[in-house]
């Protein structure tokens, strides 16, 4: 596939930072993560999943990362037209709850000289990660927001949005990536259509199947199609049960990539499946690799999100 929307990897990280979802209480989940043993790796493996991503679609992306380099937790250098960089800095729920209880009297100025620090020594981008109690510590999210108003470079990324962006699971890191790049493309928009034209569970099975074909497989059993419906059902809430409903898929899927056999074997042909949904196989096999059947589930819309996560949507 092709880029046809040139986002930069700093303009794409903003939008992972947006994705909304969760609530207030969600952010209790952050008091039992520590800064260095959790967050820093946390966050830093989110970030090199989404440039890995982007560098899978531009070759003359280049990039550097570390950790603890003039008061960034997490860094990105990368160069596209010229060099970038982007810095994060996580506080911790155990940084700003001493800091509450003035057991860190010292929290904001050290915090602001970081920031100082970085934006003075190099051309930075830098974001904050609140990664707290959004309900226990509101007064002191509200100050720290209030101290930073001067750094023109900073943006900070409040807690429900840093813990979304922390547990969201790789795959649909990729696929959300390449969506945005590759909005437009021929391929992507081909793929798409057709799945649109089909129900969901027809769609699954159909794009489970095919992967299984690309992958080697000639022969399934109606017993695996009947554990791939179920694979579904535990997706979507208030489906059919398989008694009532895989017939007629079967029916549907006849002759499509499936060739339905009387003696309860049955028959895949890579060439008689969507010929988009096959050639999006093999590019995002070529480029990416890894859970290939998860990331085409994504891009094509037959799931609507995470698994993990659910649907997430970004700010307006």
């Amino acid at each position: 596939m092709f880029i046809t929307h040139e986002l930069s990897p700093l303009e794409m990280l903003s939008e992972l930072v947006s994705l909304n979802g969760g609530s207030p209480e969600d952010t209790k989940r952050f008091a039992e993560l520590r800064h260095d043993k959790n967050l820093c790796p946390g966050f830093r493996d989110r970030v090199e999943t989404m440039l890995g991503t982007y560098k899978s679609h531009r070759t003359d992306v280049q990039d550097t990362q570390g950790f603890r380099d003039e008061g960034v937790d997490v860094q990105l250098r990368y160069y596209l037209d010229g060099n970038h960089r982007i810095g994060l800095q996580i506080k911790s729920y155990k940084e700003i709850e001493d800091w509450k209880t003035k057991r860190d009297t010292n929290f904001v100025m050290r915090l602001k000289s970081q920031l100082a620090t970085a934006v003075a020594n190099a051309e930075v981008d830098y974001y904050v990660l609140l990664c707290t109690d959004e309900i226990a510590h509101e007064q002191q999210i509200r100050a720290i927001c209030s101290e930073l108003k001067q750094f023109d470079k900073v943006r900070i990324v409040r807690p429900r949005q840093a813990l979304i962006f922390f547990e969201l699971d790789n795959t649909w890191i990729s696929a959300f990536v390449t969506q945005i790049l590759c909005k437009s493309d021929p391929l992507l928009k081909a793929a798409r259509t057709e799945a649109c034209s089909m129900e969901g569970d027809h769609a699954f099975i159909l794009l489970t199947l095919m992967c299984m074909a690309c992958e080697g497989k000639r022969i399934v059993t109606q017993e695996e199609i009947s554990e791939i419906y179920s694979e579904w059902a535990e997706l979507e809430a208030s489906v059919a049960s398989a008694h009532e409903r895989l017939p007629d898929l079967l029916w549907q899927l006849d002759g499509k990539g499936l060739n339905v056999a009387t003696d309860g074997v049955d028959v895949l042909s890579v060439a008689d499946f969507p010929t988009s949904w096959t050639a999006l196989y093999f590019d995002q096999k070529h480029r990416l690799g890894g859970d290939i059947r998860a990331r085409l589930a994504q891009l094509l819309e037959i799931w609507p999100g995470s698994p993990k996560r659910g649907r997430l949507s970004r700010n307006p």
